[in-house]
């Protein structure tokens, strides 16, 4: 991402994606992209990463966030 422009703010936001969300996340992708949201943080849960399908999603969802945004995630 590049640096905030002076007079432009930096905008981000913070949301949480259930694991599977993928359509949810595309779409949370597209609002934020029309909004202008430049960063996002989002939430990854030790405990989801044991879970079946845990390791698949989020080796899904930070790259595909990451793509678009520049992502924060917050290791919970």
């Amino acid at each position: 991402m590049s640096p905030p422009q002076r007079g432009r703010p930096a905008l981000g936001v913070l949301e949480w994606f259930e694991l599977g969300e993928r359509d949810r996340a595309e779409r949370v992708l597209r609002g934020l992209r029309e909004l202008g949201v430049e960063r996002l943080r989002t939430g990854v849960s030790w405990a989801n990463w044991y879970v079946p399908g845990g390791i698949e999603w989020y080796d899904w969802l930070l790259p595909r966030l990451a793509r678009e945004l520049e992502v924060l995630p917050c290791i919970v």
